[in-house]
């Protein structure tokens, strides 16, 4: 406080101010009383306050639930609110980077990305990635999708050595897919109209019967079947049919 030549008092006051998120926007102002009560008021300051957000991104689906039959349109939305400026924010899916739409306003990054389901999303993360220059490091949040589908052609049917055969000898047969979808195919193997049980081998995406050649395998013909159960998503196919030939050995009948 000093006395001017006019003797008047003239004082000053300080303010020291750590900023806190909260009072981002606020206004900020002084104000002097003298003793017979004149009041009088400075101007007005806004404050801005620059602050990271404090929590990680959510992800919310449509349709809901993240379990999708193939080919349907799904639209995953990332906001995170909070943090001036607002984060930025990014999506990454089956590890590669792809741009989502921006539908940010001022309190609320948003960032929405479609897609259209196929094989290649099940079990696959898809991360929505917050960046802002007051982090210490990012902020994500991921979700996994599960997709239903099924093969895109019917089983294809090799043999494995000869079908036409001596009686006795074995006889192989070989079914393949290219996938065998989520839910897998079961297998099922025919000889003309009768279920074969026995002799198959399940691997990865084919399935092998083998059988001994008798007698009524003879002028049969043998199929695969592979076949789903999920009502949304039906699948039920048999491959080509391959034709048996048995030679059958020759009894010889002595009569007395």
């Amino acid at each position: 406080m000093d006395i001017d030549s006019n003797s008047l008092v003239r004082t000053t006051s300080v303010l020291q101010y750590t900023g806190v998120a909260g009072d981002n926007g606020q206004q900020v102002y002084c104000k002097a009383t003298n003793g017979p009560g004149n009041n009088i008021e400075s101007n007005e300051c806004i404050l801005h306050v620059r602050y990271p957000p404090s929590t990680a991104p959510d992800i919310t689906a449509s349709p809901s639930g993240l379990q999708y039959n193939t080919e349907t349109t799904v639209n995953l939305t990332c906001q995170l609110s909070g943090g001036n400026p607002i984060a930025t924010l990014s999506w990454i899916c089956k590890k590669t980077g792809i741009t989502g739409i921006n539908q940010s306003n001022s309190t609320t990054a948003v960032a929405v990305l479609s897609l259209v389901m196929d094989s290649s999303y099940n079990n696959q993360l898809c991360t929505c990635t917050a960046n802002h220059s007051l982090l210490t490091s990012p902020k994500s949040t991921s979700v996994s999708l599960t997709v239903f589908y099924v093969p895109n052609s019917a089983p294809q049917l090799t043999p494995i050595g000869f079908t036409s055969v001596d009686e006795g000898q074995n006889i192989t047969l070989r079914c393949t897919l290219p996938t065998l979808g989520n839910p897998h195919v079961a297998w099922s193997w025919y000889c003309n109209e009768d279920t074969i049980p026995e002799g198959v081998s399940n691997t990865g995406t084919q399935s092998v019967l083998t059988f001994t050649a008798g007698r009524k395998y003879n002028q049969r013909t043998c199929h695969c079947r592979a076949t789903t159960t999920r009502a949304t998503l039906p699948y039920d196919e048999i491959s080509i049919k391959q034709s048996i030939t048995v030679f059958c050995k020759y009894i010889e009948i002595m009569m007395i």
